[in-house]
């Protein structure tokens, strides 16, 4: 018996230490359960920043990025500018504006047929220039004003060599256009235009490459063609036609750019204006030995819608405060009376609808260069 009782005892002691080895590894668990429930109470990280890339400011679809001046750092404030100026130089001539006015014939009567080329005077590329200043209004506003200064001449001579003669195209019907001393002509003409544009302009998007900016104004125009033809008719015979355009109205568009790098950018600028106003236009024909020999005036209201757009390339400093640019513009003008079309109509004795009611439309085109300073 006290053999069995020893046995036990011993057989007891053994399995003690065995049990204890194993019970620290259920209390791990145990104790893992509970910081497992205590950790999400308190999940805020260190830094204080949410790790949800949803919620970055870094993409131009998340939120609206910074406008800023400056091409390569988001919008500190020594380079905010307040206040822009900008000149530009223009390289423009105007089109469908050539005036016809003389060919040689092989003689005076209206059987007579032509025997050369015909004589115009065309426009050509000249000098003009735009000059304007801004001012910033609220964070993305800019309220700007322009000035552009635009004159055009040119000139034309024609000779025609023996037995042929020279046939006006420009003389009033029923009058004499040509004679046997008609060996000389020659024309010279006159565009000028002047614009003043007020605009309000507002950079809706601005990121790190791309800015669109909303522009809307006002407009006024003002618009003269003058033209002077010299032609030997029975003596000198003045033919001087002259059209006037003053008018404003409303414009709106978008001008967008886009930031290639080093400073660099490309931009583009479409715009649309309306302008309502009226057209004077005169005709006049003087014969050196007879005088006035015939005069017309005609004045008409009219709607006059123009589309613009600009191309082109430049450069910023670092600041934004200094831009340089450069492209290439075209402008065109729609239901304008013109020279070309008043001498139509006074040719085909018909100013109404059916003969285009004197309208027609131009268009400037050309190269354009600026310099911007921003402070």
């Amino acid at each position: 018996m006290k053999r069995f009782l020893t046995r036990c005892m011993v057989l007891g002691l053994a399995v003690l230490p065995a049990q204890a080895k194993a019970d620290p590894p259920s209390a791990a668990n145990s104790n893992a359960g509970v910081a497992a429930v205590v950790l999400p109470a308190d999940d805020k990280p260190a830094t204080g920043k949410s790790a949800s890339p949803l919620l970055s400011t870094d993409s131009c679809s998340a939120s609206p990025c910074p406008v800023s001046p400056c091409y390569d750092q988001p919008a500190p404030e020594h380079c905010q500018s307040r206040f822009d100026v900008f000149a530009e130089y223009l390289y423009w001539s105007v089109h469908n504006q050539n005036i016809a006015y003389a060919q040689p014939f092989d003689g005076v009567g209206v059987l007579s047929v032509p025997r050369g080329d015909v004589a115009q005077v065309s426009p050509r590329y000249t000098n003009g220039f735009r000059l304007g200043a801004g001012v910033g209004v609220g964070d993305d506003g800019w309220l700007v004003g322009t000035y552009t200064y635009f004159h055009d001449t040119a000139t034309s001579t024609i000779t025609a060599s023996t037995p042929f003669v020279l046939h006006s195209f420009l003389t009033f019907p029923n009058t004499t256009d040509s004679a046997g001393d008609s060996q000389k002509a020659s024309a010279a003409m006159a565009i000028d235009l002047q614009l003043a544009d007020l605009d309000y302009k507002w950079n809706f998007l601005s990121c790190e490459h791309v800015t669109l900016t909303w522009v809307n104004g006002f407009r006024y125009a003002h618009e003269d063609e003058k033209l002077l033809v010299t032609q030997q008719i029975t003596g000198t015979t003045l033919i001087a036609p002259t059209i006037s355009f003053d008018g404003g109205g409303p414009r709106t568009g978008l001008e967008g750019e886009y930031r290639i790098g080093n400073g660099l950018f490309g931009y583009t600028k479409a715009m649309a204006s309306l302008l309502a106003g009226e057209f004077d236009g005169t005709y006049i024909e003087r014969n050196i030995f007879t005088g006035l020999v015939g005069n017309t005036t005609i004045r008409d209201d009219r709607l006059v819608p123009i589309l613009e757009l600009e191309l082109g390339f430049g450069w910023q400093s670092s600041s934004g405060r200094v831009r340089i640019s450069g492209g290439y513009y075209v402008g065109s003008w729609f239901n304008a009376m013109t020279i070309p079309s008043l001498a139509n109509s006074i040719q085909a004795t018909n100013f109404t609808h059916n003969a285009n009611n004197n309208s027609d439309n131009m268009t400037f085109d050309g190269l354009v260069g600026r310099l911007e300073f921003r402070f």
